[in-house]
């Protein structure tokens, strides 16, 4: 295998995969915020009442990485909708930046994933030797 054979096989591999994996680590980062509540002196089934709340946000993004692994269409629409919807619910914060450009970067490249769907199984085949 050449080497421009190889060097698109592993771009495209990359651009399949890491949408997925960012969206992994958001919903870990957004999931560790919800760690502050433990040891504040609250009962069992309080703190577990507002552990289940304040990870709704990653329940739901958990969702739509499901759907999205499948239908990249999806995660792309999808993360960036939340973006758009995150500055409007917290525009006053400063970690809105941070957050919404791993909800845009995701969404964008998710949207790339499906754009060139048909050229990422086929580098799969060539790097598999198919």
């Amino acid at each position: 295998m050449n080497t421009q054979k190889l060097t698109n096989c592993f771009f495209l591999l990359v651009l399949h995969w890491l949408p997925r994996v960012l969206s992994i680590l958001l919903i870990i980062f957004l999931s560790l915020f919800s760690f502050d509540l433990f040891g504040q002196g609250t009962g069992f089934w309080r703190t577990a009442a507002a552990f289940l709340i304040h990870n709704v946000p990653s329940f739901f993004l958990i969702i739509v990485l499901v759907f999205s692994w499948r239908w990249s269409w999806i995660g792309g629409t999808s993360y960036i909708l939340l973006g758009l919807l995150y500055i409007l619910l917290f525009i006053n914060r400063n970690v809105v930046m941070f957050i919404d450009l791993s909800l845009f970067t995701t969404g964008f490249l998710f949207l790339l994933d499906w754009f060139f769907r048909r050229d990422i199984i086929r580098a799969q085949k060539v790097c598999r030797g198919e």
